[in-house]
């Protein structure tokens, strides 16, 4: 029977067989109102042509055989049904396109037995489908991928169910269906939407969109073995969107065996008005992916819940496998409550994005446990944060790099703390946090500021920038054991670290790591700082080439390097504006590291309020581990206490350019205690060396060599400006040249100024230059070869000076510029024994011998034992010689036979001398040095006669002569001496004193050096011009101390010089001791004897000669036996803990 029926329904229908190969004929039913079924049984019989049914009933096309109507066109009006199938027929319709008009029953194409590519590339084109459309494969064995490169679009509705569908699982990895297809419904779904894959990578690379109303499910789902299904779908190229409302459940399952369903696939959702249910039973399902659900269709992608949440949000991925939230956004408005996203497996969150608005609480990012780069990558914008704001990793030991380039940007304000911490220290060198990342929040964090590392790389190469105040401390510390954070950020728009607002508590920055390199290359903006700096290092190369900005710093800043540290700070640039505490830069190596604070450039333009210290600690006892050398050290304003340059290193300081512009509130102390010296070396004045202090010094100046191979302060310029206390400059060191050709200059001094050389050429070359404030200038030789050789010292605007030369020392070959005019023997040069090399000493004055300098013999038992002679000079003003220039007229010194010392003989034409034994600078009888309206006569020796041994001197003032009398044994008539000066080279012609002159400075050319190239730093504003005068300052400073302790006080362990020039301990009234350094001049008492000699000399000319004998045998008694009781304190050395 029922064979009979279908006879019948063929019997009516018209039907073209077509069974030859190769026949690229039309194909077409003619007849309008019977069904149309064409059957292309032969290869290729239907091929490249064109198929249409021209009735206005059903259409069947059966493909039968391959390339059966490869490249062909269908074209179908509007009729009832049309089936296109496809059995075992390999590439039927490859490449071929189905024009459809409306239907009013159903659409079907599809592929079954062996076929391979049946529809491949297929272009279908549908008006609408009055029932249901079915596009689908079935293979067996051997076919398959029949709808890969798909593109199916449907212009009306679909008024039952549509199903794309892949059935049979085929086990293989190359034949997907409908893969890197497009499917287009843009009318409603009256049925339901079905998607279904058993097949390897079905709905791959898909865009599927059906843009109207589905009333019943939308379902897809993938059940094959290799899965894959709906995968790699990303908008806006790819992508699957039902944007119409769904009647129905959204179902979409990963039931296969490997998985990766909706990998990295967006799927957008109109209203369901039913569940969703998104399942997966293996791996990787939906991962990074995007699921809309529910949101305007204006979203694409993401979850959204922008809304006030008035409780909290909590977001966590506690799965074994991880890669929750992966490659997912997440948006929500305001949350009153607090926020935490956590991780403890791998991948979680990574490529995701979050956006909040203001967060009432604490939010909290935290990555723990068995986590493999968790936020990886992750986006974070948040409005306010409330509370406190934590971003942390607490991996397992083998695991890690969570946060990795992750960009952070808070808009608003922190309430309470930031924290962004990597706690566990893996122990290798690819697990580094918050690498490459960016860490921002414009406004304020109301408590600390966190970044703590322990780990390797954390932080480096970052961009971190809080752009308002920190409430509390900012804390920057690596403990790891592979170092490198805070590494690698110079500044840049995505690198360095920034922080510009205001820091109410301290900034505390440290490597602790054990490899080092924490901050290297790395760029610090701050700025005021309300609390203390500090920034420590205990590794190797800890903010190597990296810089530093302050603004106003209120505490103390301290810069540190202690430990097993090597070249940490080296090249570090550092710029701060004012430190009101102490400013610290110190050294503390292990015995075999050192090199820290090399070629530094260190500039306050403001004030220092506390003590300025600068240190090296460690003797490493080796040649190549100098701290701060060939370095800038600059303090443009004032500190307000000591000033400390302290070595006990090689080379320390060596190289430098240090400037203190404005005052010194304490002493100012440069000393250096190492093994090898050469502390403050090399030095001389150019933009880029030497030592400058411009500024008033209110405490002493000590500077010393106390190292054990000397050459501190070798050919290095010193300038320093008044001085209320003390001067030093000693060479303790048990090596030589210490200050060889090295210059000082002082401007003004109140108390005393003492040059001690101990050893072979220390002191050598040496000039030195005092101002008009400078009081006693005193300079000892202890010992040492040619200690002075060639040495100036420039006292001609200072108040007196006095040259000691002990214990055999050689002081021999210097140049002595007296004070100027002074008429009262203030520049005095003793020799302590025969064994003292006093020869070669040029004393320039204006007056002369007598009465502007002396020498003295300190040995009592023999005062001529001393080896003055006639290479001992003095230069006196005459003719046309000005103050300060050599000629052949000067005296020089000579014994005197007959009554013991030493005298000054004129040489030349000149008028230097007094001719007579100068008495001691404090004595009251001392001959006048102005003349009067009586001619005197003054007889060197009492048996000779006057009228026959004497040499007439001359000098006009008003009306008056005076007489002396030369040595007996010399012939008046004849301007030879007799003495025989030992031949030297002579000293080159000094600049004439107009007042002070330049000196001429002859050193040894150093070496070039590659020039200092600055840093470039932003204009600085000039600081006010100081008013007033140190003479007035040091004026008042005098009567304070004065009128504050009249009575007698007593130095802690004063130094005093007796007549041998020994160490001895005295008890001094207070007036004489302050006083004394500004005026050490005698009363006009000397004068008052001859002037009573003047009102008797008309009555008796005996008692007048005898008198003047008494009176040069109580000068030369006063010379050997008084003089520790004349002589003024030259040093003060206080005992501190500077050495």
């Amino acid at each position: 029977m029922f064979l009979a029926c279908l006879l019948l329904v063929a019997a009516s229908a018209e039907t073209i067989n077509r069974d030859m190969t190769n026949d690229y004929s039309v194909v077409a039913c003619t007849e309008a109102s019977t069904p149309c079924i064409i059957n292309c049984n032969a290869a290729s019989s239907c091929r490249a042509t064109t198929i249409s049914c021209g009735s206005s009933a059903s259409c069947t096309i059966n493909l039968n055989a391959a390339y059966a109507a490869y490249a062909s066109t269908i074209t179908v009006g509007d009729i009832k049904s049309l089936t296109i199938t496809a059995d075992s027929a390999n590439y039927a319709l490859k490449h071929g396109v189905v024009n459809v008009g409306s239907l009013s029953g159903d659409l079907t194409i599809q592929a079954e037995g062996t076929s391979l590519e049946a529809f491949y590339s297929l272009d279908l084109n549908v008006a609408g489908v009055g029932g249901n459309l079915v596009v689908q494969e079935s293979p067996l064995a051997g076919g398959g991928r029949s709808f890969a490169f798909l593109a199916a679009t449907v212009a009306g509705n679909v008024v039952g169910n549509a199903t794309f569908a892949a059935w049979n699982d085929l086990g293989r990895l190359d034949y997907q269906p409908f893969d890197i297809s497009r499917i287009l419904l843009k009318g409603s779904v009256g049925g339901s939407a079905r998607f279904i894959s058993n097949m390897y990578g079905t709905f791959s690379e898909n865009y599927i969109e059906i843009t109207g109303s589905v009333s019943g499910n939308v379902e897809f789902l993938d059940t094959s073995a290799y899965g894959r299904g709906f995968c790699c779908n990303p908008l806006p190229t790819y992508g699957i969107k039902i944007l119409g409302p769904i009647g129905g459940d959204l179902i979409i399952r990963d039931e296969s065996t490997d998985g990766h369903a909706g990998y990295n696939t967006d799927f957008v959702f109109g209203p369901v008005l039913g569940d969703v249910e998104v399942f997966s039973s293996s791996d990787s399902s939906f991962e990074v992916s995007t699921d809309v659900c529910c949101a305007p269709t204006s979203s694409s992608k993401g979850f959204f819940f922008p809304g006030t949440i008035f409780g909290s949000v909590r977001i966590r991925d506690g799965s074994t496998d991880g890669h929750g939230g992966y490659n997912t956004d997440f948006v929500f408005g305001p949350v009153l409550g607090d926020v935490e996203v956590f991780s403890s497996s791998d991948s979680s969150f990574e490529v995701s994005s979050f956006v909040f608005g203001d967060v009432a609480g604490s939010m909290t990012f935290n990555a723990t446990g068995y986590v493999w780069e968790a936020f990886m990558s992750m986006q974070l914008d948040a409005s306010n944060i409330g509370g406190d704001f934590v971003m942390e990793e607490r991996p397992d030991i083998t695991r890690g790099k969570s946060f990795i380039t992750v960009d952070v940007h808070v808009s608003g304000d922190v309430g309470g703390t930031a924290r962004f911490q990597a706690f566990t220290d893996s122990g290798t060198l690819d697990r580094q946090a918050f690498d490459i990342s960016k860490i921002r929040i414009d406004g304020s964090v109301g408590g600390d500021a966190l970044f703590l590392s322990n780990n390797y790389g954390t932080f480096s190469e970052n961009y971190i920038k809080i752009g308002g105040d920190i409430g509390g401390d900012l804390v920057m510390i690596d403990t790891s054991t592979h170092g490198r954070g805070f590494c690698c950020a110079p500044t840049s728009s995505s690198k360095g670290f920034f922080f510009p607002g205001t820091i109410f508590g301290s900034v505390r920055i440290r490597d602790g790591s054990t490899d080092g390199h924490g901050g290297y290359n790395t760029d610090f903006v701050f700025g005021p700082v309300l609390g203390d700096v500090e920034v420590f290092s205990s590794s190797d190369s800890s903010f190597e080439v990296s810089s530093f900005v302050f603004g106003d710093v209120a505490g103390s800043m301290t810069f540190n390097a202690t430990g097993y540290v090597w070249q940490a700070f080296m090249s570090m640039q550092l710029d701060a504006s004012n430190i009101g505490g102490d400013f610290v830069m110190e050294e503390r190596p292990d015995i075999t590291r050192g090199k820290s604070f090399i070629t530094v450039d260190v500039h306050v333009s403001g004030d220092v309020g506390g003590t300025a210290r600068f240190q090296a600690f460690t003797d490493s006892g080796t040649l190549d581990l100098q701290a701060f050398d060939i370095s800038k050290i600059r303090i443009d304003g004032s500190v307000g206490g000591d000033a400390l340059f302290l070595s006990n290193n090689y080379g320390t300081f060596s190289e430098n350019y240090i400037k203190i512009g404005g005052d010194i509130g304490g002493d100012l102390v440069m000393i250096d205690t190492s093994t090898h010296g050469r502390g403050f070396c090399c030095a001389p004045t150019s933009s880029s060396y030497g030592f400058f202090f411009p500024g008033t010094i209110s405490g002493s100046v000590r500077i010393r060599d106390g190292s054990t191979d000397g050459y501190a302060g070798y050919n290095s310029d010193f300038y320093f400006g008044p001085v209320l206390g003390d001067v030093e400059v000693v060479d303790n060191a048990t090596g030589p040249y210490a200050y060889y050709s090295t210059i000082f200059e002082f401007e003004a001094v109140a108390g005393t100024v003492l040059f001690e050389s101990l050893n072979d050429w220390a002191m050598a070359a040496m000039e030195t230059t005092f101002g008009s404030g400078v009081g006693s200038v005193g300079v000892v030789v202890d010992g040492g070869k040619n200690a002075l050789y060639t040495a100036v010292f420039d006292a001609r605007e200072a108040d007196d000076l006095a040259l000691h030369c002990n214990n055999d020392a050689d002081c021999s070959d210097v140049n002595v510029y007296c004070p100027a005019d002074n008429r009262d023997n203030k520049c005095r040069v003793y020799c302590s024994s025969s064994g003292t090399n006093c020869g070669y000493i040029d004393l320039f004055t204006t007056n002369g011998y007598c009465a502007d300098a002396s020498f003295y013999c300190l040995d009592t038992a023999d005062p001529t034992s001393c080896n003055f002679g006639s290479t001992d000079k003095v230069y006196c003003v005459y003719d046309s010689y000005a103050y300060g220039q050599a000629s052949s007229n000067y005296c020089a010194m000579d014994t005197d036979d007959v009554n013991g010392g030493f005298f000054c003989q004129d040489v030349g034409s000149a008028q230097c001398s007094s001719e007579v034994i100068c008495p001691l600078a404090s004595d009251t009888t001392a001959p006048p040095t102005t003349t009067t309206s009586t001619t005197t006569t003054t007889t060197r020796e009492p048996t000779a006669s006057p009228t026959t041994t004497s040499t007439t001197t001359t000098t006009t003032s008003t009306t008056s002569t005076t007489t002396s009398t030369d040595k007996p044994t010399q012939n008046p008539t004849t301007t030879t001496t007799t003495q025989n000066p030992t031949t030297r080279t002579p000293r080159p012609t000094r600049a004439a004193w107009t007042p002070k002159p330049t000196i001429e400075r002859n050193r040894t050319p150093r070496p070039t050096r590659p020039a200092w190239t600055p840093r470039p730093t932003a204009a600085r504003t000039p600081r006010p011009t100081r008013s007033g005068s140190f003479q007035a300052i040091m004026h008042v400073e005098v009567e304070r101390a004065v009128e504050a302790s009249p009575q007698d006080v007593l130095v802690d362990e004063p130094r005093y010089l007796d007549g041998n020039g020994a160490s001895a301990n005295k008890r001094l009234d207070h007036q004489d001791s302050v006083l004394g350094v500004l005026d050490s001049s005698d009363t006009d008492m000397a004068a008052l004897p001859h002037k009573l000699g003047l009102l008797i000399s008309l009555m008796c000319i005996v008692f007048l000669v005898l008198a003047s004998s008494l009176c040069f045998r109580k000068y030369r008694s006063k010379m050997q036996d008084g003089y520790l009781d004349e002589m003024q304190p030259l040093m003060k050395e206080q005992t501190n803990s500077y050495q």
